[in-house]
């Protein structure tokens, strides 16, 4: 642009001109990547026009461009320019949790203490007072109390060596802090693992190990944040020594059964509001105690089967939305198929849960019933008859059981019959 300008007195003028070169409108555009299947869901702001740098300020308090490791829900951004300019936009990101499944026999899900396998999960107790869950520092920005207590807990080990866990776990000094947790535990073994038993807590000194000590190898598991922790999602996996279950395995009091397990934390997502967790907490643990006591024997084994005879499998399904599809390797899409296989055979069934899958298998033997014989001796001059069995074909010893309820492989002293 140029001007000229003039004095009216004396018609002298003078002129000068200025270049104008205005910065584009700062503009930003938000796009959301989805956390699906237990991926972290993030979230991106590119700005356009403006003068660089820019800062950033999203509504969870994060600073840079691109924010990760997001709950479920709506983040906004302000971008601000060298020249104090704003821009604002916002996107929304989901997230699901991966199923897990274990395969149980259909006598595991009867929910009595004692029978089938299944029993309550109850706090435990020490120095530190009642609790089943110990988080370390992962919800330092929450609460400096480490402690939460358990309810609607329970236990179910299967035929196959696994098991699962069910619990609520609720802060005990800020009770709008929930996780609920869903575990599988797999691998059980009476041998101690390498690196295990753990029998040095903290309160009590150093436990006595009792002869029903038993250890579960793999640990994989979600806690899902609810109340002020919504959106939240931490994968859990073993820490260091095995999962224990036994009398004296919670490592607080000798006398009660329960078990422990020691966790890795991973921070999948963040809750949606408030300060997030500590990404580095070291590793939580879990104690309990079992109400219904020992009961590992008293699970029903549907794995081992005679020639002819059939068992139902059940599909038990954990976390995901709650919502589960079922496909088993015969093609059967019910939760629990009914089998009767005439060899050993191994049966896989794939769950899938919002988009997501997990896939479990049990093998299920089948032995060959014994082929026998049968021989009489009819009684002569006033004689009894006799009778007797062979076995033809088998392994092993047998037991015997004939009508009139005699128990050895001949009897004699027959009447007619």
């Amino acid at each position: 642009y140029s001007v000229v300008v003039t004095d009216n007195l004396t018609g002298c003028s003078d002129s000068c001109s200025v270049s104008i070169e205005n910065e584009p409108q700062l503009t930003a555009e938000c796009t959301g990547q989805d956390g699906l299947c237990g991926e972290s869901a993030s979230a991106t702001v590119t700005p356009a026009g403006g003068a660089s740098p820019f800062s950033y300020l999203w509504s969870n308090g994060g600073t840079t461009a691109t924010i990760s490791g997001l709950g479920a829900g709506t983040y906004s951004v302000v971008v601000t320019d060298a020249n104090n300019c704003t821009a604002a936009c916002s996107t929304a990101v989901a997230t699901s949790v991966e199923p897990l499944v274990d395969i149980l026999c259909e006598d595991d899900l009867q929910p009595v203490q004692n029978n089938g396998g299944t029993q309550s999960v109850e706090n435990t107790d020490n120095c530190k007072g009642p609790y089943a869950f110990w988080s370390n520092t992962l919800v330092s920005a929450y609460t400096s109390q480490k402690h939460w207590t358990v309810t609607n807990g329970s236990f179910t080990e299967g035929p196959g060596g696994t098991a699962q866990l069910t619990a609520t776990y609720t802060n005990r000094a800020d009770n709008t802090l929930i996780f609920d947790a869903a575990i599988t535990f797999a691998g059980r073994t009476f041998a101690p693992p390498a690196g295990s038993p753990k029998n040095d807590p903290v309160c009590t000194g150093e436990v006595l190990i009792s002869t029903d000590w038993y250890y579960y190898t793999s640990t994989t598991g979600t806690l899902t944040g609810q109340g002020a922790l919504a959106g939240a999602i931490v994968n859990v996996s073993r820490f260091d020594e095995a999962f224990q279950v036994g009398t004296g395995a919670n490592l607080n009091n000798a006398g009660e059964y329960g078990g422990s397990a020691w966790l890795t934390f991973d921070v999948i997502a963040q809750p949606t509001n408030g300060s997030g967790f500590n990404l580095n907490p070291g590793h939580g643990d879990i104690n309990f105690v079992l109400g219904g006591g020992p009961n590992l024997f008293d699970i029903p084994d549907c794995t081992v089967l005679c020639a002819g005879e059939s068992a139902t499998l059940v599909a038990s399904a954990l976390a995901g939305n709650g919502s589960y599809t079922y496909l088993w390797s015969t093609g059967a899409t019910t939760a629990s198929i009914t089998v009767s296989p005439t060899q050993t055979t191994t049966y896989t069934v794939t769950v899938t849960s919002d988009g997501c899958t997990a896939e479990a298998s049990i093998e299920i033997i089948v032995n060959d019933a014994p082929e026998i014989a049968c021989a009489s001796e009819n009684g002569q001059c006033g004689e009894l008859g006799s009778a007797s069995v062979a076995v033809l074909s088998g392994d092993g010893s047998y037991t015997y059981a004939w009508s009139n309820d005699s128990t050895t492989a001949s009897i004699s002293g027959l009447v007619d019959g």
